[in-house]
């Protein structure tokens, strides 16, 4: 079998935005890569209550947890203001696992919210005719950006946030090793 931890590594890089969100340019995520979802439950209300800053930091925490898992496998991602979606490949799954408790951990111990995670195979997805693509566009010389095509990654948000189907990996903060580097992560808040 194909390594294929650096694919996202070597994806040829979109230089435009109408080329990034033009799906036909996008390629296709290896099967043995998985999704990931992590997001804030109940973070409307969080907001409401006037818990903005505390519901970005948690998902921005996730990134900066996943991201260090491995610093030479570039991870796609892209962050939802309570939380993130990302692809990872199948070698660092279980790594990925523990950041994510280690975020759980955080968002519970130093925020009072809840961080539900998930993982779902792209292979899954894929046989169920749910496509996972997406391209990487340059958005400065040393920035670049995921941009996702493909139900397979709404399909996959919308399970992990249910809860419902048997093909998805949940992950709770109970279940084993939670270790995180939030190394590089800060959050530069100024009011308006």
């Amino acid at each position: 079998m194909k390594d294929n931890r650096y694919f996202y590594r070597e994806l040829k890089l979109l230089e435009t935005f109408s080329e990034a969100v033009d799906a036909n340019l996008h390629q296709a995520l290896p099967h043995d890569w998985w999704v990931v979802v992590a997001d804030v439950a109940d973070s409307t209300s969080a907001i409401e209550a006037g818990d903005y800053k505390k519901v970005n930091t948690v998902g921005v925490a996730c990134i900066a947890a996943v991201i260090n898992v491995d610093k030479e496998i570039d991870i796609p991602f892209v962050f939802g203001g309570d939380g993130a979606i990302f692809a990872v490949p199948d070698c660092m799954v279980q790594k990925v696992i523990e950041a994510l408790r280690g975020a759980q951990k955080l968002s519970r111990d130093s925020f009072g919210l809840d961080l539900r995670v998930g993982l779902m195979s792209v292979g899954d997805l894929v046989r169920e005719k749910l496509p996972v693509n997406l391209a990487k566009i340059r958005l400065s010389p040393y920035l670049s950006y995921a941009s996702l095509s493909g139900g397979g990654w709404e399909q996959a948000e919308r399970l992990v946030k249910e809860n419902i189907s048997s093909a998805v990996t949940m992950v709770h903060i109970d279940g084993g090793i939670a270790e995180a580097s939030f190394e590089g992560f800060e959050c530069r808040w100024q009011g308006v």
